[in-house]
């Protein structure tokens, strides 16, 4: 079980270390960025005693490795899902209640590797646990997902055995996230809590010591094409140290590159209509392949050299196999987004387009190797081509 917070610890604490400072009267900064810390820093004044009197966020038991590392996918009992080719997919274990799900690795000669292990509810589809084992090095993080808290997640994290850190993460109402996290990288632990918007534009991240006093604050922000950045650093309750950092990002409206979403590699599959496709399969007007959860929504269709996977959280994933050595995945998000990956050998383009289908990022690696690389604003502008 991993240790609660000292509860003696205080609830608060920050201040300035000169008593005759605090009389002085200041004037009132008209600078966005001293307005929005002064408006940052009072919030952390309630997310800091908020610490204490929740210190449950982060006293929760670590999540326990699905499968070591080290077990390669050919010794692991099941049945083999292999794509069109013959190529596995993944291996598949099934009892009355649970699915698991061994992935193989995607790194040239590191096919036998495990890379991802996902625990599924066969009744609801809902991911239950998933293990990700890095690709380089011997990192493995593994996250809990709770049926009654659908918007909080439980990440464990280990570095060569040992665990690196403990998260709680949680999904709020208004898409913004919030993360508590016990860390053990240190030689004494620490704790951090962090709180951002939907796209992580604006964030407030605290990190607090063994004794839950506070150790440092970030504070960032994105207004338009500025960035404010300050962070604080404290010793026992005072504040020693404070940087700044304001920068300004000017796209120049553009056009260019824009043809990259014209791309026929990277063109999206149609996207499948998930109630259609349920009652194609409750009522089996044809002899294509479906598969269903226990609660009878649609799970999987198969269509030859197609197959599309509804995921319960809206997400759809259509994969095309072309042959055994080129497949094309379009994966569609339910903010109307959607990613799409074309594999061809060694070849590899992948393309992002936001959900009011503008080019947000376009890549092409040869041979592991990177070739081109271009990125977009919100508005669809060139920012980035290399």
């Amino acid at each position: 079980m991993v240790n609660g917070i000292n509860n003696n610890c205080p609830a608060s604490g920050i201040y300035l270390d000169n008593p005759q400072k605090q009389n002085k009267i200041v004037k009132k900064s008209t600078n966005p960025i001293d307005n929005y810390t002064m408006a940052g820093l009072e919030s952390l004044g309630i997310y800091n005693m908020s610490l204490v009197k929740n210190k449950e966020n982060f006293d929760h038991k670590p999540a326990e490795v699905i499968l070591n590392r080290d077990v390669a996918l050919s010794d692991v009992q099941g049945e083999k899902v292999t794509d069109p080719f013959g190529t596995i997919e993944y291996v598949v274990q099934k009892d009355d209640k649970f699915e698991t799900r061994y992935y193989p690795s995607d790194v040239k000669g590191k096919e036998n590797n495990i890379y991802k292990i996902e625990v599924i509810d066969i009744e609801t589809g809902k991911l239950l646990k998933d293990q990700y084992n890095y690709q380089y090095g011997n990192g493995i993080s593994v996250t809990e997902y709770s049926p009654d808290e659908p918007n909080v997640s439980y990440t464990t994290s280990y570095e060569d055995g040992e665990i690196d850190y403990v998260e709680r993460h949680e999904e709020l109402p208004n898409g913004s996230h919030k993360s508590y996290s016990k860390n053990f990288y240190s030689d004494v632990p620490n704790y951090e809590l962090s709180v951002s918007d939907k796209n992580y534009d604006n964030y407030i991240g605290v990190n607090l010591d063994a004794d839950c006093m506070v150790k440092n604050i970030n504070v960032s922000r994105k207004m338009g094409n500025v960035d404010y950045d300050k962070d604080i650093t404290l010793n026992k309750g005072a504040i020693i140290n404070i940087r700044e950092n304001v920068s300004k990002d000017i796209t120049v409206p553009n056009y260019m590159e824009r043809d990259v979403i014209d791309d026929a590699d990277v063109k999206p599959a149609d996207k499948y209509d998930k109630t259609q496709m349920e009652q194609l399969a409750k009522n089996n007007l044809d002899n294509k392949s479906y598969s269903l959860y226990g609660n009878g929504s649609i799970r999987e269709y198969y269509d030859g050299n197609t197959k599309v996977e509804f995921k319960e959280n809206g997400t759809q994933i259509i994969k095309e196999y072309y042959d055994k050595d080129t497949i094309k995945t379009t994966i569609y998000h339910d903010d109307g987004s959607y990613h799409v990956e074309y594999k061809k050998g060694d070849l590899i383009k992948s393309l992002y387009v936001d959900k009011n289908n503008k080019p947000s990022y376009y890549d092409v690696e040869q041979n592991g190797k990177r070739i081109k690389s271009v990125s977009f604003s919100k508005e669809g502008y060139l920012q980035y081509n290399d």
